[in-house]
C-alpha cells in the first residue's frame, strides 16, 4: 500500500485530510503494527505513533530500525513510542495535531473465518479493547481539524457518536469527526 502510486487517493489518505499540497501532522493513538501510520508517513505526513503494549512497541521499533538500515533512508517522518494515550496527552497542549487517528480493536465477528495472522497475533498479545468508546472523547481536544476512526463496515460508531463524514471501503470504513 505504501508504494502504490495511488496511495494519496486511498480512503485512509482522504479520511486523514491529505490534499495535493497538504499533508497533515497525525497522532496515531492506537498504532499497533503501524501499517496505516507507515502509509501516511510514506505520503509525506508527519506521524507520531502511540502503542500501549510494550511487546508490540519493541517489535515495531525493531522493524523500523531494520527498514531504515536496509533502505539507507530516514526520510519518513514517523515516530513510534510505547505509551498510553492518556499518559501521552497529560502534557500535550490542546489542538496539537491536525489529525488524530484511532484504529481500536475491531469488535468480535459473527463470521467463522479467522482474521489475518498478524491480527490474530495482535489480538493474542493485546487482548480485548475495553476503552475504545472513551478514547474518542479523550482525543478530540488534541485535534485541530479532524479525528478519524477506523471501523468495520457494519459496526456501530464509537460511543454511538454520528460522524460528520464517512469513507467506506469493502470491509472497513473511516468515520471522520470534524473539529470546528
Amino acid at each position: 500500500r505504501a508504494e502504490q502510486p495511488s496511495r494519496r487517493t486511498q480512503l485512509l489518505a482522504k479520511a486523514a485530510g491529505v490534499k495535493p499540497n497538504y499533508c497533515p501532522m497525525v497522532l496515531d493513538c492506537t498504532a499497533g503494527l503501524a501499517g496505516d501510520a507507515f502509509v501516511l508517513a510514506s505520503i509525506g505526513c508527519d506521524v507520531m505513533c502511540l502503542e500501549r503494549n510494550p511487546i508490540i512497541a519493541v517489535l515495531v521499533q525493531d522493524a523500523l530500525t531494520r527498514f531504515y538500515h536496509a533502505t539507507g533512508t530516514s526520510a519518513l517522518q514517523l515516530t513510534y513510542q510505547c505509551d498510553s494515550v492518556q499518559n501521552f496527552t497529560l502534557s500535550l497542549p490542546v489542538k496539537s495535531y491536525d489529525t488524530v487517528y484511532l484504529d481500536p480493536m475491531f469488535p468480535d465477528r459473527a463470521k467463522s473465518a479467522l482474521v489475518k495472522k498478524d491480527m490474530q497475533i495482535l489480538h493474542d498479545l493485546v487482548g480485548v479493547d475495553s476503552n475504545s468508546d472513551a478514547l474518542l472523547n479523550c482525543v478530540k481536544p488534541y485535534a485541530r481539524r479532524r479525528v478519524v476512526v477506523k471501523r468495520p463496515l457494519h459496526a456501530p460508531s464509537l460511543d454511538h457518536q454520528t460522524p460528520d463524514v464517512q469513507y467506506k471501503g469493502r470491509s472497513t470504513r473511516y468515520d471522520v469527526y470534524l473539529m470546528f
